[in-house]
């Protein structure tokens, strides 16, 4: 009976290590203090670690200060409660920014009793930047939509006034007070033709990028 526990045990340890050492997420185990008792070969080279030098170190080893206090206080919540959480979090690593879409639970003994601290920890970085990028396409689309029809309309009624103010002009004698604000009409709707047309290109600019 001894044998075949000796050899049980030994059995799911190479299970553990051959999901540490294959697994994309960073997955990790910490005890009761916060040191790392585990980690995945994915989670150690996300701080540029080998596995076994994670072994033993805290979040104050390998994050910047004020991630390592905010991971710290999660940690303690999840434990008091025994409640997993979920978040998704930027996280900036030697540098390089990720974002993570991380559960932690409580990690108990067969007794029920909490030994310490299980997590698994996704980098979605991609993902949120397909997100991002699909946010501002549907922005670009939305602004298209209401550029290009705003603009031909605004044109219409820009031609109307240009055509008015020149009928007007051409009828007043030379002298006529009212030819300068006349011609200030005319002025004003070239500039309001030219923001026009720009409205105009974005439009098409923004629906053939889509």
């Amino acid at each position: 009976e001894r044998e075949r526990l000796r050899n049980r045990v030994v059995e799911d340890e190479e299970t553990l290590r051959r999901i540490l050492d294959t697994a994309t997420d960073a997955i990790f185990i910490k005890d009761l203090q916060g040191r790392f008792l585990k980690v995945s070969r994915a989670c150690a080279e996300m701080f540029r670690l080998r596995q076994a030098d994670m072994v033993g170190k805290t979040d104050r080893d390998i994050f910047p200060k004020d991630a390592a206090e905010e991971n710290i206080r999660d940690d303690a919540s999840i434990i008091k409660t025994g409640k997993p959480v979920f978040t998704n979090k930027a996280r900036t690593v030697l540098g390089k920014k990720y974002y993570l879409n991380t559960i932690k639970t409580p990690l108990k003994d067969a007794n029920g009793e909490t030994i310490g601290l299980l997590g698994i920890a996704r980098d979605i970085t991609e993902l949120k930047k397909t997100q991002e990028e699909l946010v501002r396409v549907t922005a670009l689309e939305a602004v298209s939509k209401v550029a290009r029809p705003a603009a031909h309309d605004f044109n219409n009624i820009l031609s109307a006034i240009n055509g008015y103010a020149t009928l007007i002009m051409e009828t007043l004698k030379t002298g006529n007070p009212v030819k300068p604000e006349i011609a200030q009409i005319l002025n004003a709707v070239k500039r309001a033709a030219a923001i026009t047309r720009r409205l105009q290109t974005y439009g098409s600019e923004t629906r053939n990028f889509n």
